[in-house]
């Protein structure tokens, strides 16, 4: 129709704010053919003005060219290339926004899929340190949800240096704890063992029930993991028995009679 065509027109607008409104109005009256029709010559260029963007403009964006399909490698290539520095941006959904194509983009090419995980894992660890100090949990429990779920499906080496950043602080909510402790048990390596089965031990002794037995859980879960790993593992969790706290040994004893 007219309007769409005039919509669609307003998309190559010198004003950025033009633009946006444009792919929200095409994705409001499109709503049942899945929204703004795309293909590449609009996404290249939208990516190529992506700077010129506002945060909102630049989520709507990377919004659009999260439904893109590439048409061979060396576009999707180009297209990541050209999303590399949003990588750095201080605004969280510009981040995750451009995450999601990467991984989005790479999950049948395993070779590059690899490749992401390298790029994504700085940006990410950051994300969750800035969420943190500035006391904005809901930003860190969705960074640390996406590293739980790349780690869950076998890239935890990825985040393994990084241990140390999945550590428990005080004034920290108990969902953010219990999910630093789930990725804890899988980012341990023969590497860090030392440090981590150190740091979950002082969490045994934490007055919350819940975090000290899911502290137990953690180590019980890197001794199936890394079974040649768990002659000191088993050692901790013995020393447990002596601390006379019947939600500890309660909760040792799951362990050591669990299938």
């Amino acid at each position: 129709c007219v309007q769409e065509t005039a919509l669609y027109t307003l998309i190559k607008d010198p004003d950025q704010l033009v633009v946006t409104n444009a792919i929200q109005a095409l994705n409001e009256i499109l709503q049942n053919e899945g929204g703004i029709a795309i293909n590449s010559k609009m996404i290249i260029y939208l990516l190529n003005r992506i700077k010129e963007f506002n945060e909102w403009g630049q989520s709507t964006i990377l919004e659009i060219t999260a439904r893109y399909k590439p048409k061979n490698e060396d576009e999707l290539l180009d297209i990541m290339n050209l999303l590399e520095d949003r990588l750095k941006h201080s605004c969280t959904a510009i981040v995750l926004g451009t995450i999601k194509i990467f991984l989005n983009f790479t999950l049948e090419l395993p070779h590059i899929h690899k490749q992401v995980y390298q790029r994504i894992e700085t940006p990410m660890i950051t994300l969750m340190s800035s969420g943190n100090s500035q006391g904005s949990f809901e930003i860190s429990y969705i960074i640390l949800s996406r590293i739980h779920l790349i780690s869950l499906k076998g890239n935890s080496s990825f985040f393994e240096k990084d241990f140390k950043f999945f550590y428990l602080k005080a004034d920290e909510p108990s969902y953010i704890k219990n999910l630093k402790l789930e990725i804890l048990s899988l980012v341990a390596s023969e590497d860090n063992l030392g440090d981590i089965l150190n740091e979950l031990g002082e969490y045994v002794n934490e007055p919350d029930v819940d975090i000290a037995k899911n502290a137990i859980k953690a180590l019980g879960g890197i001794a199936i993991r890394l079974p040649k790993l768990a002659k000191p593992i088993v050692k901790s969790l013995t020393t447990f028995m002596s601390l006379k706290q019947e939600h500890i040994i309660n909760q040792t004893c799951l362990l050591y009679t669990s299938p």
